[in-house]
């Protein structure tokens, strides 16, 4: 029996337009968590949702379709906001909104536009454009996001569908966990007086309800304008999430409790993906790293990353210097260019090297130069922190290599899901020192993952890589 497509599924639920974008992108059949998240989302209730799936499952579309389907392009306001934790996964997000948006016709009133207001963007002329041409929907990270609302900048008096990206990320540190409960129970509440407007004549007889002590918890005055706001939170991480759940109603994250939509359960990780570690002394590390796979390795941000992408390219018989470009690594370019233009090789820009590095510190061209030169594949390895562990989608991606353990189950679960997307096979090898070997096992039993032993030593040595 084959699988039902998005339009047999969702049709009259979401636009023909949306659909025949879907179609001509190759997405006509939903994966198991869009079927059941759009169910719930789109259900005549409109429910609030946390969307609890294995990593590469498809949780982006399944919040994407929603909030594309019910923007009104001749409208010129914000209708939809998203929030993710990095930049890196906020450009990805945005461009396959962008992607699905340019089904709609391009008529100044028939477009839907996408924002990106994120790390070390220019809010000036973020501002300027909001004021001037609203976009429909705009993305970014939770400082950045409430810092526009809360300055003007950005009116929310229309916006019906927000969503929370790797939401358990957004809650990590002190600053962004503020920054979203600030977005989510004041600013973009149903339950917070707008200062204009006041609240409507429900809002103003549950204000005294509760006043007189008749309503208590989720039943707060209610905001005309955004009483009917849906809101998403996705994660392949959402520790106790009973407790989360909770957690939104109490905070005033969501004006009801929402739906638990919850995929795999028992399953950490996709089953297409394989475990493996190496037991080796920390100088035999890199050696074990000499592949010719498109893989992400992973190491801890107090590492010198750029000197480890530097012996990785130079051991695979890279060109390159092991930087990537723009910002701290503009020098060497420079000198590389003019050496090459001494040479009268004008035309014949500098080889990209084999292995690249990615880490918070760097300039934002250099990471984004990072990043372009190994989704398009002229960089086989890209060596990062703990950045690229979250959301960020590149189907080539065969294997992910642990050159540092992560420091929780957790970590290791988001990290190995960069490669096995949508139901591609690959591999996590993990690279442990004698005395790490009982982490790597306690990390496997704790995730319920089978880590094999590779014995580099006998004629078996390793899976091919």
């Amino acid at each position: 029996m084959m699988a039902r497509t998005f339009r047999e599924l969702f049709r009259g639920r979401l636009p023909d337009w949306l659909l025949n974008r879907l179609e001509q992108l190759g997405f006509a059949t939903p994966t198991l968590v869009q079927r059941q998240a759009l169910e719930v989302i789109l259900g005549e209730e409109k429910h609030d949702a946390v969307l609890h799936a294995q990593t590469g499952s498809g949780k982006t579309l399944a919040f994407l379709l929603p909030l594309l389907g019910r923007v009104d392009p001749s409208r010129a306001a914000v209708q939809g906001l998203v929030v993710v934790p990095t930049r890196e996964l906020g450009l990805q997000v945005a461009g396959v909104a962008k992607r699905l948006a340019a089904g709609t016709s391009s008529g100044r009133d028939s477009k839907i536009q996408v924002m990106s207001v994120l790390e070390g963007s220019s809010n000036k002329r973020q501002r300027a454009w909001a004021w001037a041409d609203p976009p429909h929907i705009v993305i970014g990270n939770p400082e950045s996001l409430t810092r526009l609302v809360t300055t003007g900048a950005v009116r929310v008096n229309a916006v019906s569908y927000v969503v929370v990206d790797e939401v358990d990320a957004c809650l990590l540190s002190e600053g962004t966990r503020a920054s979203l409960h600030e977005l989510l129970a004041r600013s973009l509440s149903p339950t917070h007086a707008d200062e204009d407007e006041g609240e409507d004549e429900e809002g103003a007889a549950r204000l005294a309800e509760v006043g007189a002590g008749r309503v208590t918890g989720a039943a707060a005055p209610v905001n005309r304008k955004l009483r009917d706001r849906q809101t998403v939170f996705a994660s392949a991480t959402v520790p106790q999430h009973n407790h989360f759940i909770r957690q939104c109603v109490q905070k005033q994250w969501t004006l009801t409790e929402p739906v638990h939509v919850q995929v795999h359960a028992k399953e950490a990780m996709p089953p297409c993906l394989s475990h493996y570690y190496v037991v080796c002394p920390p100088e035999k590390k890199l050696a074990v790293l000499r592949t010719d796979t498109r893989g992400l390795v992973f190491a801890l941000a107090t590492k010198p990353l750029e000197g480890i992408a530097a012996s990785l390219d130079k051991a695979l018989g890279g060109r390159g210097s092991g930087g990537g470009g723009g910002g701290e690594r503009g020098g060497r370019e420079q000198q590389q260019q003019q050496q090459q233009q001494a040479k009268g090789w004008d035309e014949q820009p500098p080889q990209p090297p084999l292995a690249e590095f990615l880490r918070q510190e760097l300039g934002l061209n250099a990471r984004a130069d990072a990043m372009s030169l190994f989704r398009e594949g002229k960089t086989r390895l890209l060596v990062s922190t703990d950045m690229a562990a979250r959301g960020l989608d590149v189907p080539e991606i065969t294997h992910v290599f642990n050159l540092d353990l992560p420091l929780d189950g957790e970590g290791y679960v988001h990290r190995g899901g960069r490669a096995g997307r949508l139901g591609r096979p690959g591999k996590v090898i993990s690279l442990v020192t004698p005395q790490q070997e009982f982490v790597i096992r306690r990390l496997g039993n704790g995730i319920g993952v089978d880590i094999k032993k590779i014995n580099l030593g006998s004629s078996r040595r390793r899976p091919k890589r």
